[in-house]
C-alpha cells in the first residue's frame, strides 16, 4: 500500500487550486457546488494527503456524471487528473485511474468508429467531406477531437476499399490468365503471382494456386454464382465513386491499388 504522503500547505492552496480553478472554468458555479460538496463530505481540511485529493476528484468526477453525464464530466476529470500528474510525480493511483480510462476511452471510441464507417459503407464510399462530417458526428458522440480523427477515419475507408478491390483484382487477373493460357505450367502460375506482388496486390502463393485451380474447374464445368456476380458489381460501383469528378475521393485516387483497379475497369469495360 502507498505511503500517505502529507500534502504541504503550498501544495495542497496548488493541488486544491488547480482542482477548483478548473471545474469553475468548466462548470461555474454548479461545478463549485459540486466541488464543495465533494470537500465536505470526504472531510478535506489542512492536513489533507495526496490520497485525499486524488478521492477529491474520484468524487467530483462521480457528481459531475450525475449532473452532466459522463460525455462532458469524464473528459474534463482526466485532463484535471493529467494537469495534476503534470504539477508532479503524483501518486501512482492517479497514473492507475488515468490509464484504465483512457484505455476504456479507447476501446469505446474504436467501437463508435467502425460502427460509423460500416454504417456509411451500406451507402457507397465516404469522399473527404463525408469524412469530416462523420468526424464531426463522431465528436458529437463522445470521440475524442484531435488531428488524427480524420486521418483514421481515412485510413480506415481506404483499409476497406483496398480489400474489396484486392479480392475482384484477383479474380479478374485469373480469367484472364486462363483465357490466355487455359493449359499452364507451375512457371505460369509464378509468373502471375510475381505479377500480382509487382502491382502490390496483397497475394499468397497457395491461396493463389487454388483459386486457380477453382476459377478453371469453373470455366470447365460452370458455375457463376451470386456471390460473384455481387464482387463485380461492386468493384465498378466502387471505381465508378472513386473517379466521379463530383466528389473528391483524393485521398483514394493516389492509391497504387486504386490506380491499378481502374486500368482494369478500362480494360473490361471497353
Amino acid at each position: 500500500m502507498e505511503k500517505d504522503i502529507k500534502v504541504t500547505e503550498k501544495e495542497k492552496r496548488n493541488y486544491l487550486g488547480i482542482v477548483k480553478d478548473n471545474i469553475q472554468k468548466s462548470f461555474g458555479e454548479s461545478g463549485i457546488q459540486v466541488y464543495d460538496q465533494a470537500i465536505k463530505k470526504l472531510n478535506i481540511g489542512e492536513n489533507s494527503s495526496k490520497n485525499e485529493v486524488e478521492k477529491l476528484v474520484s468524487e467530483i468526477e462521480t457528481s459531475l456524471t450525475k449532473r452532466f453525464g459522463g460525455n462532458k464530466s469524464k473528459p474534463f476529470c482526466d485532463e484535471l487528473r493529467q494537469k495534476l500528474i503534470e504539477c508532479e510525480k503524483f501518486s501512482p493511483i492517479f497514473w492507475q485511474l488515468l490509464s484504465g480510462s483512457l484505455e476504456k476511452d479507447k476501446e469505446a471510441s474504436e467501437s463508435k468508429i467502425k460502427k460509423e464507417m460500416d454504417s456509411f459503407f451500406k451507402k457507397g464510399i465516404p469522399d473527404e467531406s463525408d469524412i469530416i462530417e462523420i468526424a464531426n458526428l463522431l465528436v458529437i458522440k463522445g470521440v475524442k477531437q484531435d488531428k488524427k480523427l480524420t486521418e483514421t477515419l481515412m485510413n480506415l475507408s481506404m483499409e476497406k476499399v483496398i480489400t474489396d478491390l484486392n479480392g475482384f483484382i484477383i479474380d479478374s487477373e485469373i480469367k484472364s490468365f486462363l483465357n490466355k493460357l487455359p493449359t499452364y505450367s507451375e512457371t505460369d502460375s509464378k509468373d502471375l503471382i510475381n505479377y500480382l506482388k509487382m502491382n502490390k496486390i496483397n497475394v499468397s502463393d497457395e491461396d493463389i494456386k487454388e483459386r486457380i485451380e477453382k476459377e478453371r474447374l469453373i470455366m470447365k464445368f460452370g458455375n457463376l454464382n451470386e456471390k460473384e456476380i455481387n464482387a463485380e458489381e461492386k468493384f465498378r460501383q466502387y471505381i465508378t465513386m472513386i473517379f466521379d469528378k463530383k466528389k473528391n475521393y483524393g485521398y483514394l485516387k493516389n492509391n497504387y491499388t486504386v490506380q491499378f483497379a481502374e486500368k482494369i475497369f478500362e480494360k473490361i469495360n471497353p
